[in-house]
This record gives structure tokens, sequence and C-alpha cells, in this order.
């Protein structure tokens, strides 16, 4: 699992990245071999979860051979106040949830 704090985002521009998944063998994963890819960004004081994108919603897009790429809207940005939270990735596979990122992201306010 990946643990760091993310660079600093705009809550006032589009949040997308790329992420890559690899085997424990450092292989690239085939993405078709997933049943379900989640971004979460989750509000660290109550635990909730402000903000979502997965693989079957349209929000998480296979861009390649073990890449998928997220993106959240500058309107769903928008919606988040100044602060650290906490972003998450998990992978489903088989009924077995892995969690693969597990950060911390800061976000500031844009003007």
């Amino acid at each position: 699992m990946r643990t760091r704090s993310l660079p600093q985002k705009s809550n006032r521009a589009t949040f997308s990245e790329f992420i890559q998944f690899r085997d424990d063998d450092g292989e690239l994963m085939a993405i078709g071999d997933l049943d379900e890819v989640t971004v979460r960004i989750r509000d660290p004081h109550s635990n909730t979860t402000l903000l979502e994108a997965t693989l079957t919603g349209g929000s998480v897009e296979e861009t390649g051979d073990g890449e998928v790429q997220f993106t959240f809207s500058e309107s769903q940005m928008q919606t988040l106040a100044p602060q650290n939270y906490e972003f998450g990735v998990t992978v489903t596979t088989e009924n077995t949830i892995v969690q693969t990122h597990l950060c911390q992201l800061p976000i500031v306010e844009g003007l």
C-alpha cells in the first residue's frame, strides 16, 4: 500500500490523476481483471466520504495496461473546504477488497 502526502490541490480546479496498479512481481495488472476501482476523499474528523469516483460509475477510466485515470470536477472540488483530507484507493477482485493507496491530501482555497 502506498502511504504519503500528496501535493496540495485547489478547491477551484479539476483534480485528475493517473494511477498505476502492479502485482506482487511488479508487473502491471490487467484492469479488466478488476471488478472495481474506487477513489475516495474523506473528511478525517468525521470519517465521512465527501467525494467518490468508481470504475463502474464511469468517473475512473482505464487508460492502458495497469493504469486508470480518475477525475473530480471543479464543481465537486468546490465542496471541499481548505484543510487536509484522507485520499484512498481500493481495488476489488472476486469479492476481495485491497487498499492500494491511503494518503493525506491538502486542499487549498483557490481563486
